[in-house]
């Protein structure tokens, strides 16, 4: 839609443009009460009025006299209501039905409101079938960097295999749009997709999914959460699918992801090695946004494009070279998935207007502030108005020992997640822990 047609069905622009192609007796009362709800309307009151305001405007809805519509049949793409006093009047297959002359104001806001509904879904549906070509031709997951070309290609060939695949990469780098790409461009891709959580899938629920997903393919999210005894019960299962006939319905192909460093949970006793390896059979780790920073000017034209595609602001937004660089300097612990949250809240900052470096600044701002209760059970911010004294320093290594183990902490003695969110290379952080003899929780 042009606009949104509503007040109160939508949240943005109250005006729809409206053509009225009256007949014989005109439509004076339907245009009325459309001027009155505040819409901008145009009347014709010829078959020849009609095809010029068609081919040299963008409409939102037509109201048609019942006499005129057989001159129109081939602007079917604009949303028609038939304007007749005989409700048994025969309809067009694009007409979306018949009001009176003498519509009401009430009726005509309820009409033009279902318009925008249908338009809305129509959109929405093309979104989608968009998006269902891009997963299937690799389009969808954008960039042009040599490390994407190379992720392409290793999704190809593991969607053109039956074998079990891991897919492993940090929270927000892609992996779940890079097993959508998988399953759909496989042979299975004609059956929808089986998706369940590690940490929901005990020994009976397992067997559900599996069952679920034959012919298909089951994905398993954070396989690094998966109990112990659905450990060795998928181990089972592997197995013995290795030595089990073909059929007209293939079993179910597995596909785990994973944030974790699964060797060091294998090391540790806590994640089992004979899955590990049968899991690793054709493993795929996607890049984080660091590894990949020279794509992020198309991932955000990308973005700002979709932010464009669903919102009522008409204006053309874009970037400036200054919020770009912004962009491109920051090291992005979140990836994909938080630029494109910090991109959205930026456009609409922005509100049509080309988005700058403080809008960038804003929006990372209100995305990464930390937010606590106090006592009172109201919620603030970390900042503290508190002046800093020197007793309030601590020496340099308890601070660095405290943050490590804060780090580690969090991530349950994951070092390589550890390592990542605290910005420095896995080798650095295994000999601070060494130096200060730190516990892997």
């Amino acid at each position: 839609m042009t606009t949104s047609l509503v007040k109160g069905r939508t949240s943005t622009a109250t005006r729809a443009r409206v053509l009225v192609v009256s007949g014989p007796q005109g439509a004076t009362e339907l245009t009325t009460a459309l001027a009155r709800l505040g819409h901008e309307v145009q009347e014709a009151d010829s078959l020849e009025g009609a095809q010029v305001a068609v081919s040299t405007g963008n409409y939102d809805v037509m109201f048609v006299d019942a006499t005129r519509i057989g001159g129109l049949h081939h602007e079917a793409t604009t949303p028609t209501i038939l304007i007749s006093d005989n409700p048994e009047t025969p309809q067009p297959s694009h007409c979306l039905g018949v009001v009176p002359r003498s519509v009401s104001a009430a009726t005509a806001a309820m009409l033009i409101g279902l318009v925008a509904d249908l338009q809305n879904t129509r959109t929405r549906c093309n979104e989608l079938e968009l998006l269902a070509a891009g997963i299937r031709d690799g389009s969808a997951f954008v960039g042009r960097s040599p490390v994407v070309r190379r992720l392409q290609g290793s999704i190809s060939r593991a969607a053109d295999s039956d074998s079990t695949v891991l897919v492993e990469g940090e929270h927000g780098s892609g992996k779940s749009l890079a097993v959508r790409m998988i399953h759909c461009k496989s042979r299975r891709g004609n059956r929808p997709l089986v998706i369940h959580s590690a940490k929901s899938l005990d020994g009976e629920a397992l067997a559900r999914a599996i069952t679920e997903a034959r012919g298909s393919t089951l994905l398993i999210e954070d396989i690094e959460h998966l109990p112990q005894a659905s450990q060795q019960a998928l181990v089972r299962n592997l197995k013995e699918r290795a030595s089990t006939p073909p059929s007209d319905t293939p079993p179910a192909r597995i596909i785990a992801t994973t944030t974790a460093h699964l060797p060091e949970m294998v090391a540790r006793g806590s994640f089992r090695e004979d899955l590990y390896y049968r899991l690793h059979m054709f493993p795929i780790v996607m890049p984080s946004l660091r590894e990949r920073l020279d794509d992020i000017p198309v991932l955000v034209e990308s973005l700002i494009a979709q932010c464009g595609s669903t919102n009522a602001i008409q204006r053309t937004a874009n970037i400036t070279s200054a919020a770009m660089s912004t962009l491109t300097s920051m090291n992005w612990p979140g990836n994909v998935a938080q630029l494109e949250s910090v991109i959205r809240r930026a456009f609409f900052t922005a509100g049509g207007h080309p988005i700058d470096r403080e809008h960038i600044q804003v929006s990372i701002e209100a995305a990464t502030k930390p937010v606590v209760t106090t006592s009172h059970g109201a919620a603030t911010t970390t900042e503290s108005e508190d002046e800093i004294t020197e007793s309030s320093i601590v020496p340099f290594e308890k601070e660095e020992q405290r943050l490590l183990s804060r780090a580690l902490q969090a991530t349950r003695g994951n070092v390589r997640r550890a390592a990542q969110l605290l910005g420095i290379g896995r080798a650095t952080l295994y000999r601070k822990i060494q130096q200060y003899q730190l516990r892997l929780h």
